[in-house]
């Protein structure tokens, strides 16, 4: 049984106590669990995999970063074909934006007409 761990020891590795996990677990969230017994044990590798989608960058779609920005999907879409918009990752042919690009240019001020950083 050394091969899993226990509630406790990936409850500690989220961050939160063994009760929420086990509330987690009854609502068919978080790593994977099985239960051995009376107890519930996760595979490392699982909760690695759980940890790294957690610790992932959250993606906005085309339209939520417009929406962000206040600005029209037209326009954002201009910009990525004229190279002068938000950096963007290709997920298949959809482009997505990273949440933390879109706050920074929300934040540090954007001239919409011409995409470049207010002074």
């Amino acid at each position: 049984m050394s091969d899993f761990l226990d509630v406790k020891t990936v409850a500690d590795r989220l961050g939160i106590t063994p009760q929420a996990l086990r509330q987690m677990i009854s609502r068919k969230e978080g790593p994977g669990a099985c239960k051995i017994g009376r107890e519930w044990k996760f595979r490392p590798a699982t909760v690695e995999r759980y940890i790294a989608l957690l610790e992932a960058p959250t993606l906005l779609t085309s339209a939520q970063a417009a929406a962000a920005l206040s600005i029209t999907l037209d326009q954002l879409d201009k910009w990525s074909y004229r190279d002068e918009g938000l950096p963007f990752i290709k997920v298949g042919k959809y482009r997505r934006y990273r949440l933390e690009d879109v706050e920074r240019a929300r934040v540090e001020g954007v001239d919409i007409s011409t995409r470049r950083r207010a002074a």
